[in-house]
């Protein structure tokens, strides 16, 4: 996720020159930074895809939940 994030490395002391430089040099690129942009939000950040993992990892968990619970009901009590 991280290595596909689409921005402009800059710090407070190379602020001024990046900004120079992609307003001037490297205009040809924002259509393609633009691009890039678009499909990292539509790939981390669609809500469905998010709510179909969500479901996905709450039913793995219920299911686990469920095993658990039968094997305990199955176990003879323990002597105290």
């Amino acid at each position: 996720m991280r290595e596909e994030l689409p921005v402009i490395r800059v710090t407070p002391s190379t602020l001024y020159d990046v900004l120079k430089e992609w307003l001037t040099c490297r205009r040809h690129q924002w259509t393609e930074l633009a691009g890039r942009s678009r499909q990292y939000v539509e790939r981390w950040h669609d809500p469905l895809a998010i709510a179909r993992r969500l479901r996905s990892d709450y039913e793995a968990i219920m299911a686990e939940k469920q095993r658990g619970s039968k094997i305990s009901q199955k176990l003879p009590p323990k002597n105290l």
